[in-house]
């Protein structure tokens, strides 16, 4: 199982650990194609960026307590929230950059 390669516990078998999972992953899927959406009509939707750049900040920060609360390895809380964090510092800067 990937959660025991990764050297975490066996992923718990019950309604609501699925629900949790799948939920998360829809919610990226959504956010994923709802980014695109503003990127394939940029001077339209420019206003959305900055607030979409300083959101995605801010979701790395909770985003990184939220892994250090669960106890999740050093590694993985960092990684990934330094990953998201990073990308919203990219794309606020990219904003202002390209701005008319």
């Amino acid at each position: 199982e990937v959660a025991e390669t990764l050297g975490f516990d066996p992923f718990p078998h019950s309604p609501l650990t699925f629900y949790l999972a799948r939920h998360l992953s829809l919610l990226y899927g959504f956010v994923g194609v709802a980014l695109w959406l503003v990127v394939l009509d940029l001077p339209r939707y420019r206003p959305l960026v900055l607030p979409i750049a300083v959101g995605t900040i801010l979701f790395g920060l909770l985003q990184g307590m939220v892994n250090w609360q669960a106890g999740l390895p050093l590694w993985w809380t960092i990684g990934e929230s330094l990953w998201v964090f990073s990308g919203g510092l990219i794309l606020m800067a990219l904003e202002r950059v390209t701005r008319d």
